[in-house]
């Protein structure tokens, strides 16, 4: 007895010393100079993101070939994930939820090598940019990022980032069924706002961009401080159309929004490569 009354003084002394840590608040930050007024690692990191990815200096690998299955990712989304919220947090629009999961190597079975969807939000105009050259900029009208992170990891650590970009068709075309399944035409116009998303979230809508995908990949950081340099990209070959209308609906709220970074958007500039590879994996025909 006198022995577990001890324990349970030393315990409660040591709560009382290393209490638990407070949970993190959201960094504050703006994108009225898209980025570059940024500080910390977002400043004097070498690994920094978005980047412009010159595919004539990518190193090309080949799905099937050994060389390529560290590169390889495949795609394990839940579709109609029931009682998800889009939010306005002021920067972006963000969607949370266990919305599947991917794995990375080409693992069977992974055994806890999964990658969990922790979040996706959008930037406008995109950040990553593709072949930008003289006056031709390389950027899209948008941008998708679909955050995973390593299960077990914790903090900002081991994570992995689906990026997909959008443009707009030049036929007009058919509205985008993944925006219209998150009520895109009913999104949150200030910070704070939600939106219900009564339909599901459906990443396998997707599948145009991810499924069987050609993409680029390398090692960099989250575009939002902190900018911890943790981060494997998978930026995705084919881009997804969307209308007119839908991409009108977004840049309302940030980038044709003169109060919202002077109407720049939510994008960051594009950071120094620091000779980091690219690698473009590519599928056999």
């Amino acid at each position: 007895m006198k022995f577990l009354v001890a324990a349970l003084i030393v315990a409660v002394a040591s709560a009382a010393v290393n209490p638990p840590p407070a949970p993190e608040k959201p960094i504050s930050f703006n994108y009225n100079s898209q980025g570059s007024d940024w500080g910390g690692v977002c400043k004097t990191g070498q690994a920094q993101s978005p980047v412009n990815i010159d595919s004539t200096k990518t190193v090309c690998v080949r799905h099937g070939e050994e060389a390529a299955r560290a590169h390889r990712i495949d795609f394990h989304y839940a579709d109609n994930v029931a009682n998800t919220t889009l939010i306005h947090t002021g920067n972006t629009l963000k969607v949370k939820g266990d919305l599947g999961y991917v794995t990375i190597g080409g693992c069977n079975p992974c055994n806890g090598q999964e990658y969990r969807v922790k979040q996706f939000h959008f930037h406008t105009p995109s950040e990553h940019t593709i072949d930008t050259q003289g006056n031709k900029t390389g950027a899209y009208a948008m941008e998708l990022h679909i955050m995973h992170q390593k299960v077990g990891s914790t903090g900002l650590n081991d994570i992995v980032a689906v990026a997909i970009l959008f443009y707009v068709q030049p036929d007009g075309g058919f509205p985008n069924g993944f925006l219209d399944n998150i009520n895109w035409n009913n999104l949150p116009k200030a910070k704070g706002q939600k939106t219900a998303l009564t339909g599901g979230v459906n990443l396998r809508k997707l599948d145009e961009a991810t499924k069987k995908a050609e993409y680029y990949t390398y090692k960099g950081s989250l575009t939002t401080p902190p900018c911890t340099e943790s981060v494997t990209y998978f930026v995705m070959k084919t881009p997804l159309g969307i209308t007119q209308a839908q991409l009108d609906t977004v840049q309302t709220l940030f980038q044709k929004n003169a109060a919202f970074a002077k109407g720049n958007g939510n994008a960051r500039v594009v950071q120094p490569l620091n000779n980091r590879q690219i690698t473009w994996y590519r599928r056999r025909h």
